[in-house]
């Protein structure tokens, strides 16, 4: 299960950013920002949000 930063309400959310990804992976930013851009991470824009389905981040990236 996904810990969510503080300021995100887990409630009926089924994306996250850049920023909240980067908290629950423990990773930079810039490299969130270039595996979107490589297609290694499917991402959806929301004018110039980067959003992450919650989905595919506890299936793939959560799976271990």
């Amino acid at each position: 299960m996904i810990k969510f930063p503080k300021e995100a309400a887990p409630i009926a959310k089924k994306f996250l950013s850049i920023k909240e990804l980067s908290q629950v992976l423990g990773v930079s930013k810039s490299q969130l920002y270039d595996s979107v851009y490589r297609q290694k991470i499917p991402a959806k824009r929301l004018g110039k949000r980067i959003l992450i389905p919650i989905d595919y981040v506890e299936r793939e990236l959560l799976s271990f």
